[in-house]
């Protein structure tokens, strides 16, 4: 059924899964047209007469591609500790002092730190460590070899 409030709406399907009567959001409208709508319900038809849950199957689904994506394309602040579990080894006192991930923690991480390294622009390095490039210029010079060390 398609539920409209003004302009916009969104297209919903109610089924009923072991007693419980439930509601399942198949997309906005106009970006998902009846045709889609319609193709999307069959869908997730099929899954309920397999005995599934529509709603859970799909956010099993989804946890899945999202599990996928994290081993394929990590985010910025998950590469850093990747990175610097491998140099740790290497850095006085095992790293513990901080001192090699404090230029990222503090001016990089903030901005980058939840994007995807497949994503993240060099105007966007850029812009994350322009602010500390005049005032604090040995910091913003480790800040950007460190974040070349976790691109390479």
């Amino acid at each position: 059924m398609l539920v409209k409030k003004g302009e916009a709406g969104k297209w919903l399907w109610r089924y009923s899964h072991l007693g419980r009567r439930r509601e399942m959001g198949l997309g906005s409208w106009p970006a998902v047209g009846l045709a889609e709508a319609r193709r999307l319900r069959d869908k997730w038809a099929a899954a309920l007469r397999a005995g599934n849950d529509p709603v859970a199957e799909r956010e099993r689904r989804r946890a899945e591609e999202q599990a996928k994506l994290d081993r394929a394309d990590p985010t910025f602040a998950e590469m850093v500790d990747i990175v610097f579990d491998a140099k740790r080894d290497g850095l006085r006192g095992d790293g513990k002092r901080g001192r090699w991930r404090g230029p990222l923690d503090r001016h990089v991480i903030p901005k980058l730190g939840r994007k995807r390294m497949s994503t993240i622009q060099p105007i966007e390095v850029r812009d994350a460590i322009s602010p500390i490039w005049r005032t604090k210029h040995p910091t913003a010079i480790k800040a950007v070899n460190r974040t070349r060390i976790v691109f390479r």
